[in-house]
């Protein structure tokens, strides 16, 4: 799948490590100031490519800023880096969701309940 990685604003100072930038966007995430955790954590997958936790919450910051497209394809490459980690799932379904396709929102569910059933 195709990273979304979009072009950022380069104000300010990011932090210098991946995890740095992702507890940064969580606290965005909560302050509602979706444009900054975007760009952090755009900076956390340019730093670690190989943890689906950063492109899932790519995924979140990019459905919050209404990059639906952009946001599939994250939570794409959230499963296709870790098909057992849920949260790439719930991410893409989420979009599908908020584009009026539960059918197959439905069935990314489902895909993501097989592979791992004891997830609520």
């Amino acid at each position: 799948p195709h990273l979304p990685l979009l072009p950022v604003s380069g104000a300010g100072a990011l932090p210098p490590s991946a995890l740095e930038c992702n507890e940064r966007a969580v606290g965005c995430f909560a302050a509602r100031r979706y444009a900054e955790a975007h760009e952090l954590l755009h900076r956390a997958v340019l730093l670690d490519r190989s943890s689906p936790v950063y492109l899932a919450n790519l995924a979140v910051a990019l459905t919050a800023l209404a990059r639906y497209s952009d946001a599939l394809d994250a939570s794409d490459c959230v499963i296709s880096l870790d098909p057992a980690y849920p949260k790439g799932y719930v991410r893409k379904a989420r979009v599908l969701l908020l584009t009026n396709r539960p059918h197959l929102a439905l069935e990314v569910y489902h895909a993501g309940l097989q592979r791992d059933p004891s997830n609520e």
